[in-house]
């Protein structure tokens, strides 16, 4: 319905209700017209503008599983209630409204499907806006829902193939796994090898598209009507988690991802599938197929030496992936890696890879050192150096916080301390004065926190701090600090290589005599008023000295009124040079003295 007839119907002020009730076909409302009733219900001025057309069932969907789940106050506050009453629908469910929190948020995601899982999968990637138990709640979201069938899907990969389909011997039809973005296919190709085929799903980056635009709009009316939610940026939140699900949906940028951590594993770090790129392109990932058992079934078996040894290579493999090569798997969960019979371990789900660049890697690495050693002036440093203090900060106060955070665990036998405790400890200590964490940060946090999850499933007893400790100490170590001093070599001989030009252009600019220099008044005002101040007693001084010498010349002359057998003249130019003197000293002293 174009603008006009919005207008119209609001002139009318008939019943909205018998309007939205006879809203049953699947036909595109303007979502403008949408909002534009919500104004006009709750006495908005300025208009809100999407600019998109969303189906409306979709948005009555969300409030409705908002409402059931408790959430009504919620919908008060963002001023959507009025229109959950206009929409007749959605009433509370005493037994979903009873659930804790982050299982409530939990259940609204898996109810609401497809990218509002992926959401919530993305919000616990971030240890540094969420709490520890949300972030664990929504760490079990499962992205499993019924397979399209091949009619839809096979239409996908010969399009995707091409003339390259003729590589195939064959390819099954019953997926051996299905999510939301994409379902998996086994296949064997003319050549022998066993492969997998994951087929992005037909229309489905449509329906991201229209339940992102949904998510910007509760975003912003959250940023608008809820004050103590600003601080945590709904909007950007949404933004990132556009930017994350587009590369999802590429499957170029994760077999990318795929080869580079592939390439930088070596032996007894674990692997990643081979990726036929030559297959592949965005709406088709075609990789090696791994025979072996998923590690949440290993971890299920409870078998235990078993355990204890894939423990060890699952945390030599995560600790080197981010602190010795800053590639590193975002989400390294048991669903995600397969053990094979030679107990290799697979990294699989490659959407999101972490990089971290080694400058920037050796600084928290050192943050991270010196927070477990207790050093408060090193991690001042490293913060500083990452640009992660912002202006105008209270150092000495964070300082102390900081103290207070080591004091808590630096005595503490590293066995009994848990990555799990300390990194909320220290994202609250950020919150409170406001630093933020790079978005790289808070994924190699988010890896930290999934790898001592898993690793605790695998092996209880094990000292995960420690280890975690000597990879930091590898991360710094003398190699680590050779090849930095080598680098600062290497540009401190390029730079001697341009140092002839530089002096060759500095010496024509002197010989020509011309030369501009920028002068920028900085905190001279304190000097301009010690001068002033300076200029002042120096001409009391003189004056001070004019009146004696005046004074003495009177009374070594006998002329004029005499008072006590002088000069009354001389006598009184005494007199006032003499206060004015014990005036001067008693200031200069005062002075001195503070």
């Amino acid at each position: 319905m174009p603008q006009g007839g919005c207008v119209k119907f609001l002139r009318k002020r008939g019943n909205p209700a018998d309007y939205f009730s006879a809203m049953e076909s699947e036909e595109q409302l303007e979502f403008q017209f949408y909002v534009c009733i919500w104004y006009y219900f709750n006495n908005m001025e300025k208009p809100f503008r999407v600019g998109r057309f969303i189906p409306l069932r979709r948005y009555q969907e969300i409030i409705h599983v908002l409402v059931k789940y408790g959430f009504r106050m919620f919908l008060e506050r963002i001023k959507l209630k009025r229109i959950h009453e206009l929409t007749r629908g959605g009433i509370e469910s005493r037994e979903k409204t009873a659930l804790e929190m982050p299982v409530k948020v939990r259940m609204i995601c898996e109810e609401l499907g497809g990218t509002f899982i992926k959401f919530g999968q993305l919000l616990s990637t971030r240890p540094d806006l969420l709490p520890l138990p949300l972030i664990r709640e929504l760490e079990k979201l499962q992205d499993e829902i019924p397979s399209m069938p091949k009619e839809e899907i096979f239409p996908v990969v010969y399009t995707s193939l091409g003339e390259k389909k003729k590589m195939f011997a064959s390819i099954e039809e019953k997926p051996i796994a299905s999510g939301s973005l994409a379902q998996v296919h086994h296949g064997r190709l003319k050549t022998g090898e066993e492969v997998v085929l994951k087929v992005k799903k037909p229309g489905v980056s449509d329906v991201i598209k229209e339940d992102i635009q949904i998510l910007y709009t509760l975003a912003h009316l959250l940023e608008r009507f809820i004050s103590e939610v600003r601080m945590y940026e709904p909007v950007r939140i949404v933004e990132e988690f556009e930017k994350a699900i587009t590369q999802e949906l590429n499957f170029s940028i994760e077999a990318r991802n795929a080869m580079l951590l592939g390439g930088v594993l070596k032996e007894g770090e674990g692997g990643v599938p081979r990726v036929f790129e030559e297959l592949s392109s965005p709406e088709l990932l075609v990789m090696e197929y791994v025979e072996g058992l998923k590690l949440k079934e290993l971890i299920k078996r409870g078998e235990r030496p078993l355990n204890e040894r894939i423990s060890r290579k699952f945390t030599y493999s995560i600790l080197r992936q981010i602190f010795t090569y800053g590639v590193f798997h975002c989400d390294p969960h048991p669903g995600n890696i397969i053990v094979d019979e030679d107990e290799r371990l697979y990294f699989l789900d490659l959407g999101m890879v972490g990089r971290i660049r080694e400058e920037k890697r050796r600084m928290i690495a050192s943050l991270l050192y010196h927070l477990v050693e207790g050093n408060i002036e090193r991690v001042m440093r490293a913060l500083h150096v990452l640009k992660m203090l912002p202006e105008g900060i209270d150092r000495g106060k964070l300082e102390w916080a900081l103290e207070e955070f080591t004091n808590k665990y630096h005595l503490l036998p590293l066995s009994s301390i848990r990555v799990s405790e300390v990194i909320p400890d220290i994202l609250q200590i950020f919150r409170k004065f406001d630093i933020h964490i790079p978005s790289n940060f808070s994924l190699l946090l988010k890896a930290l926190l999934t790898w001592e999850g898993v690793s605790t499933l695998l092996c209880p007893e094990k000292d995960l701090t420690g280890e975690m400790k000597r990879a930091l100490r590898e991360s710094i170590s003398l190699p680590q600090i050779l090849r930095q001093i080598l680098g600062v070599g290497v540009e401190l001989l390029s730079f001697s290589r341009e140092l002839p030009e530089v002096v060759d252009s500095l010496r024509d600019v002197l010989n020509k005599g011309y030369i501009n220099v920028a002068f920028e008044h900085k905190g001279l005002h304190d000097l301009t008023s010690t001068l002033d101040k300076s200029s002042r007693r120096i001409s009391f001084s003189l004056i001070i000295a004019a009146l004696i010498i005046a004074s003495s010349l009177i009374i070594v002359s006998g002329k004029g009124p005499k008072w006590l057998g002088l000069p009354s003249i001389g006598v009184i130019g005494y007199i006032l040079s003499g206060i004015l003197g014990l005036w001067l000293v008693v200031s200069i002293l005062r002075r001195w003295k503070r």
